[in-house]
């Protein structure tokens, strides 16, 4: 009605403003109206990645939350996410909903990349858990033998010195000759 009206030509004038966005975001979600609540996110997160220039994490993380939870949209939720990998920006909650979104359209390779692009950001305290959710995600998925090779590759990237790594990727490359 009225007040969603007013809240609009507020936020036409003044995209950023705070109190506009918090009224019609909360009228939006009174009134179950998901769809525009979702695009009211995707036009403030461009109007602040523009004005910023860099990625709204937290704003992006909202949007694809609403999109995959409340309009069971996993594929938007997915685009909406993809720029955080590929700008290593992704972190824990973002990782946890683009694994789930990935989850639910059985992209293997994407739940497989969220876990590669969190080791890529990973402080190096946590790289050996991250390889070990890497080795249980390809055991899960034996089909998939160049999960194995990647998470080699990983571990000799991680550590050059180790020889077991290495040995394993020599007989991996071997096999595959044959």
């Amino acid at each position: 009605g009225a007040e969603i009206r007013h809240h609009q030509a507020i936020l036409a004038q003044w995209p950023l403003d705070r109190d506009a966005f918090e009224a019609l975001s909360r009228c939006y979600t009174e009134q179950e109206e998901w769809r525009s609540l979702a695009e009211l996110f995707r036009d403030t997160v461009r109007v602040r990645e523009q004005g910023e220039g860099t990625l709204d994490v937290a704003g992006r993380e909202v949007w694809a939350r609403l999109m995959r939870d409340k309009l069971e949209d996993n594929q938007t939720c997915v685009t909406i996410m993809e720029p955080l990998v590929e700008q290593e920006m992704l972190d824990e909650a973002s990782a946890l909903l683009l694994m789930a979104a990935y989850r639910e359209m059985d992209n293997v390779a994407g739940q497989f990349g969220v876990l590669e692009a969190q080791l890529m950001s990973a402080d190096p305290t946590n790289e050996a858990e991250i390889i070990e959710q890497m080795e249980a995600f390809a055991e899960d998925h034996p089909d998939l033998s160049e999960l194995g090779e990647s998470i080699l590759h990983h571990k000799v990237n991680r550590d050059p010195t180790a020889m077991g790594p290495r040995l394993a990727l020599i007989d991996l490359y071997r096999q595959s000759r044959d």
